[in-house]
């Protein structure tokens, strides 16, 4: 079962879009902790939490949502 053309495209622009905020998260958390793959865990709680959002007012500022979010999984 092949995927649609569509979906590939889709895929890369948000592989594009996401992969500056992973790098972003990545330095954030590696400033705080040591371990390589708790870095890892805490970035994917991020995401997760992101996909996860209930609600339908949009995001203002990703910047300070992410950062607020990466801090509250640190917390």
């Amino acid at each position: 079962m092949g995927r649609k053309p569509q979906d590939q495209t889709s895929r890369e622009t948000l592989a594009r879009e996401v992969g500056p905020v992973r790098r972003w998260l990545t330095g954030y958390f590696r400033r705080r902790v040591r371990d390589d793959d708790e870095v890892e865990d805490l970035v994917q709680d991020v995401f997760t939490r992101i996909v996860a959002r209930d609600s339908e007012e949009s995001v203002g500022h990703l910047g300070g949502y992410v950062l607020r979010t990466a801090a509250s999984v640190l917390a």
